[in-house]
């Protein structure tokens, strides 16, 4: 097929939906599941400007299907881009103004002064300044807009979103709240600083959980 994103269906599994918007829905008796959407903005910023190959992508959808998790994480997982590479077209493929996420500092009384800490973890949202009335604030992709300006409403000022990899959205969470954080983003964290040096700011030792906060225990 010309389309850049076919790959053969998985044993036990059938392709749904076309192009960069493909996902496979795995069967068993009794038991269908799907897998979730790959981030398309990405995947064709990344393929337009050449910086990751269609293999590169399908490793990515491959590992989806088992693993489950976002594109730029699993790309950074596969090491088949860097990270400065994935947050600027990341910022591209989302139209937000890019930032590089490893140098931000939040100190935890500004972040709770500024999003209270049940809203913050419980839809992965992190302020990290503020520009006279407007708050800036991580999100991962895709970004849910609408979401956004119902919390800027909340807060009562604009909210300017900053869309970086998914592991340092969760990153900046623990160092401003003490978020806790899945235990996959923990060892890519950890990978991730081993290679990025001293531009990672000294924080403390993540706590291990077997999942992130859910959304649905939590009420405000």
């Amino acid at each position: 097929p010309n389309d850049p994103f076919w790959m053969k269906a998985p044993e036990g599994s059938r392709r749904v939906g076309v192009g960069a918007r493909f996902v496979y829905e795995s069967w068993s008796p009794g038991r269908s599941l799907m897998a979730p959407r790959l981030d398309s903005h990405l995947s064709r910023v990344l393929l337009d400007e050449g910086l990751a190959t269609v293999e590169a992508l399908e490793e990515a959808a491959q590992q989806q299907l088992i693993h489950g998790g976002a594109l730029d994480t699993l790309l950074l997982e596969l090491d088949n881009i860097d990270e400065a590479t994935l947050t600027d077209a990341l910022a591209r493929a989302w139209g937000t103004p890019r930032i590089d996420a490893r140098r931000l500092d939040v100190s935890p009384a500004d972040a709770a002064r500024w999003l209270p800490e049940r809203i913050a973890v419980s839809l992965a949202i992190c302020p990290f300044a503020e520009d006279g009335e407007a708050l800036h604030v991580v999100v991962a992709a895709p970004p849910d807009r609408g979401l956004l300006d119902e919390v800027g409403t909340l807060v009562k000022r604009p909210l300017i979103a900053h869309v970086i990899p998914e592991v340092r959205v969760w990153d900046l969470l623990h160092r401003a709240y003490d978020a806790v954080i899945d235990e996959r983003l923990v060892s890519l964290l950890r990978h991730l600083d081993n290679t990025t040096g001293p531009t990672t700011p000294k924080k403390r030792e993540p706590r291990l959980v077997t999942r992130p906060p859910d959304l649905e225990e939590t009420h405000w």
